[in-house]
């Protein structure tokens, strides 16, 4: 199993469907460009902590980045390059979050924070960066929103979901010339930061409290900043 190589090679690649862009991974292996990816997915370790029979992603150890709560081989979003990247984010803007409304998806209140990240190139050659945006709710949102909940299915039995630890709500990808920086915008909105409730998928709530966001690469460091709502 993977466990048993990963860690001692350099580096691995997951082609996936090689044969569908053999030249150009084979102009990657060899150097001759700075094409790369981040996983859309999360490896863990071979030796499965779960029951495959079980597929509830936000029960036990839970799955996905949004709920796994193990330490996975390879996250969600890691991915290296032929090239160092550093990140440093700051806020440029803090709103005041007064509105606490019940919003369909895409009718948010706009209230909106703004943020920068430098991606700085730290290499000789050059390459691409993601910088991605995560919203980690805090413990006393998850207490105050009481968002663990259950609903009884119409064929029988139940579903139920939990708050994810984490969710990915914008990512930015740019490229950078070696020796050098380029700034990313974020806007961090309502919508963004709302959670799903009993009225389904599509209806989502903004709650009062402390909120977390993250902005990371995939691996290597991790910035997170806090929201308050102070709604009523």
């Amino acid at each position: 199993q993977i466990d048993d190589y990963a860690h001692k090679a350099a580096a691995v690649v997951e082609a996936f469907l090689p044969a569908l862009q053999a030249p150009a991974l084979a102009a990657q292996l060899y150097g001759r460009t700075n094409r790369w990816g981040k996983l859309p997915v999360t490896y863990y370790s071979g030796k499965l902590p779960w029951n495959l029979t079980d597929m509830a992603v936000s029960t036990g150890v839970g799955r996905t980045y949004r709920y796994y709560s193990g330490t996975p081989l390879y996250e969600f979003g890691h991915g290296l390059s032929y090239t160092n990247f550093s990140l440093s984010c700051t806020n440029t803007s803090t709103a005041r979050w007064t509105s606490c409304e019940t919003t369909h998806l895409g009718q948010g209140a706009r209230t909106v924070s703004t943020y920068t990240c430098d991606v700085k190139n730290l290499g000789d050659m050059d390459g691409d960066e993601v910088v991605f945006l995560y919203h980690r709710p805090t413990d006393s949102l998850a207490a105050r929103a009481a968002h663990k909940q259950t609903l009884s299915l119409s064929g029988g039995g139940s579903s139920g979901w939990s708050l994810p630890k984490k969710a990915l709500v914008d990512w930015q990808r740019v490229h950078v010339p070696a020796g050098k920086k380029v700034t990313v915008p974020f806007a961090v909105d309502a919508e963004m930061l709302a959670l799903r409730g009993q009225a389904g998928a599509t209806i989502k709530t903004l709650h009062r409290g402390e909120h977390t966001i993250e902005f990371s690469r995939g691996h290597g460091e991790t910035q997170r900043m806090t929201i308050d709502v102070a709604c009523q």
